[in-house]
């Protein structure tokens, strides 16, 4: 079953989120915390990699797409992934293919870390 049929990828931008589920290939999200076991758990960073040949995804067409941008994932009604996006790779193809994007992010966790290193 193709990810399109289970989740979907929005970005904020304009103050709302939009739908780039469109011409998505591949969605990877490791999580930080498995499991909550108590107040003493240490959380590492959650990551999410997308791969997707939706054009609209190209930070050259689309100047929401970008370093830090607002980033989360959806399994039906159910949210799974929040986070910002942390790097973008874009391989273009002959001209009647679309480019081939990989998006990473991390979450909120991620987020923290990143204040706290350049303090």
């Amino acid at each position: 079953m193709r990810p399109t049929n289970i989740i979907t990828l929005e970005i904020f931008q304009n103050n709302q989120w939009v739908t780039y589920t469109d011409g998505l290939i591949t969605a990877s999200i490791i999580r930080g915390v498995e499991e909550y076991t108590g107040p003493l758990i240490q959380p590492e960073v959650g990551q999410l990699t997308i791969t997707s040949r939706n054009p609209n995804l190209d930070p050259y067409n689309n100047n929401y797409i970008r370093y830090n941008a607002k980033i989360r994932i959806n399994a039906g009604s159910t949210r799974i992934f929040t986070g910002r996006i942390e790097g973008i790779d874009v391989q273009y193809r002959p001209k009647d293919e679309p480019p081939i994007i990989t998006i990473n992010a991390f979450d909120l966790i991620g987020n923290v870390i990143t204040i706290k290193a350049t303090e």
